[in-house]
């Protein structure tokens, strides 16, 4: 029994047609490490330091989210996504206002929902989508599809390599990674006012190239 088949041939898959879209992914998780790193030694300012903890927990669901998607397993990633969006907003619920991480030492944060409705952010609709489908266990029709092979109507036991799948998957992963280390590097200008400079010119340049590596007009229309 090889447990690994579909992760293997994703992984020729990132070394071969697909490298350059794995070097940008590579590029992110650089830029959101850098950020830890100096998050890390301003020890004595407390919103660095919630900071860098609140964006080593996103890196970890990031890379577990990369994980999965290399195993051909798109739906179970998504229960890690939706706990990374909380990372994510509670991030950018630090950055608005830097005195809200007292909040977090004491351990009296808002609950998620309400992070985000006092950030005003832009995944309600998405994190309705994946309590329904992804972060709980369902037995709806949509939650199950993906579990029964098309063709011979058996319930699987593993999900079967694609190429395109892979490549589609990847492009929304990347988005999302922009999205973590966009904000890495905004906490970042507020705890040390300059310290990112550098990152801020590197994610411009890398969002350039991967424009033109990742399709996101065609999968953003429904076209690949």
């Amino acid at each position: 029994m090889n447990l690994w088949k579909t992760r293997d041939r994703s992984f020729k898959e990132l070394e071969g047609p697909l490298r350059k879209e794995a070097e940008l992914i590579e590029d992110m998780f650089s830029i959101i490490d850098n950020c830890i790193n100096r998050l890390s030694k301003l020890k004595s300012n407390k919103f660095a330091i919630v900071c860098g903890f609140t964006l080593s927990k996103s890196r970890n669901l990031l890379l577990g989210n990369y994980s999965l998607i290399l195993d051909n397993f798109p739906q179970e990633a998504g229960a890690l996504l939706r706990t990374l969006i909380e990372t994510y907003e509670a991030l950018v619920y630090y950055r608005l206002e830097p005195g809200r991480v007292q909040e977090a030492i004491d351990d009296k944060l808002p609950r998620a929902g309400n992070i985000a409705k006092a950030i005003k952010g832009n995944f309600h609709d998405l994190r309705k989508y994946l309590n329904a489908f992804a972060s709980h266990y369902s037995f709806s029709k949509q939650a199950m599809t993906h579990l029964m092979d098309p063709n011979s109507q058996e319930i699987r036991t593993g999900h079967p390599f694609s190429s395109q799948v892979l490549k589609n998957n990847l492009t929304v992963f990347f988005a999302f990674s922009k999205v973590i280390a966009t904000e890495a590097i905004n906490c970042l200008h507020i705890a040390q006012p300059g310290a990112a400079n550098d990152l801020d010119v590197i994610l411009k340049e890398k969002f350039q190239t991967a424009q033109k590596v990742f399709d996101f007009k065609s999968y953003q229309q429904g076209e690949s």
